[in-house]
């Protein structure tokens, strides 16, 4: 199943490669963003920085936003800007914005802890060993600047405290527990800032943490039983595991989505498959295309072929799928629906392990 998804991917590649630059800018962004020469006017960035990390932030944005717009088409450039730095400028396109609601893969074009992941994995790898207390120091100071670079959002500073506590128990030879670490993380967040529990994205990145903890397992191991050729297969399979991952998170998710916002995307595990594999290939090569170009622009125009590559698999994927109006429904998740769902998630597995305990208990005593 999986060369037959990848020679889909290959045959789209083949035909899109020589038409992706000729995309109608105008299709997708409002061109009342943009000032003579192609240059982005970064609308979000405040007149007067009151502070030099204010003033080094807003250069360092303008300058990644003004590389971006001037290589890639759009929505390409929005989607990049996104993962690296998680500039929110995906809602200047507004058509293609519905699409990624439609095929619930909004969450995708933010710096999210994956990104945290990335860069703490790529500093370790330069350093050579995360056994040494200085290099781990090190990479985390790095990516604490890239944190506070994006924004410091809620799902970036929960992937930070994370790592870090993470690495440092790896550090002293001890594996720690991802559930308990996360609450850990949550607990600190909260305790420093508050209002954080009524945070939208807050709540949202901690149950999908929460869940992919929770079920992420499981929902492999039921995968694995419906179709059991895959356990035969050599390697992973990158689609299916994305699948995995995308069905857990949505169990304590899609309720709080709906909650929030009224409408919950069908389409979004199939969606999410396909296109969660180019995300950390757009952001490695889109930030080596970025140093670069900043560095020696005259080799731009050549880096931004290959980073163009998997953000035009992305865009043309959910553009497939975000036409159909039956990609999302309407629905609305009440408050006492809510409590009923996440209780059950909570007393049903319980109830289950009791009765299945008993129930071997009983066939022994025969």
């Amino acid at each position: 199943m999986h060369k037959i998804i990848w020679l889909i991917l290959s045959a789209i590649l083949i035909v899109r490669i020589f038409h992706t630059l000729g995309y109608n800018v105008n299709k997708w962004k409002d061109t009342r963003s943009y000032e003579k020469g192609g240059y982005y006017v970064n609308e979000s960035v405040s007149e007067s920085p009151n502070s030099i990390w204010q003033k080094w932030d807003d250069k360092v944005t303008n300058r990644v936003t003004r590389i971006a717009r001037r290589y890639l088409p759009s929505p390409h450039s929005e989607l990049l800007l996104g993962l690296l730095i998680g500039l929110d400028d995906i809602k200047k396109t507004p058509l293609y914005y519905e699409t990624l609601i439609q095929t619930g893969t909004v969450h995708v074009v933010v710096v999210s802890g994956y990104n945290i992941t990335l860069v703490f994995n790529f500093i370790i790898s330069l350093l050579g060993t995360r056994y040494k207390i200085r290099n781990i120091i090190f990479a985390e100071a790095v990516t604490f600047l890239y944190a506070l670079l994006s924004g410091l959002e809620p799902p970036v500073l929960r992937a930070w405290i994370m790592g870090s506590v993470i690495s440092l128990g790896k550090y002293y030879g001890r594996v720690l527990d991802a559930k308990e670490v996360l609450i850990f993380s949550a607990y600190i967040m909260m305790l420093v800032q508050p209002q954080l529990i009524t945070s939208i994205s807050f709540q949202l990145s901690f149950l999908a943490t929460l869940s992919l903890v929770l079920y992420n397992g499981r929902v492999k191991t039921i995968i694995k039983q419906i179709k059991p050729e895959i356990d035969r297969s050599h390697g992973n399979n990158v689609f299916l595991d994305d699948l995995a991952s995308t069905v857990s998170a949505q169990i304590l998710v899609w309720p709080v989505i709906s909650y929030y916002f009224g409408r919950v995307s069908i389409l979004s595990p199939l969606v999410n498959c396909l296109v969660l594999w180019t995300v950390p290939l757009s952001t490695v090569v889109g930030s080596i295309f970025i140093f670069v170009a900043s560095v020696v622009p005259i080799l731009g125009q050549a880096l931004a072929w290959f980073v163009l590559v998997p953000l035009d698999i992305f865009v043309i994927t959910t553009a497939l799928f975000g036409k159909y109006k039956f990609a999302s429904v309407s629905f609305k998740m009440e408050g006492k629906s809510l409590f009923l769902y996440y209780s059950a998630l909570i007393i049903v597995p319980h109830l289950y392990k009791y009765f299945h305990r008993n129930i071997k208990s009983t066939t022994k005593d025969k």
